[in-house]
């Protein structure tokens, strides 16, 4: 488990992001890594009471 924002050091090539939090729908991205740094940004939305 990590906090935002976070830094990791991943390969390149495709990987799949996902992001919970209690009272939050799920965020899931596949995202592809080429080379250097990219920046994802997750927009988290609470769930349906």
């Amino acid at each position: 488990m990590r906090s935002t924002p976070s830094t990791l050091g991943v390969s390149t090539g495709e990987h799949q992001v996902s992001l919970k939090k209690s009272g939050f729908r799920l965020w899931d991205r596949r995202v592809t890594i080429s080379s250097g740094h990219i920046k994802i940004d997750a927009a988290l939305e609470r769930e349906a009471k």
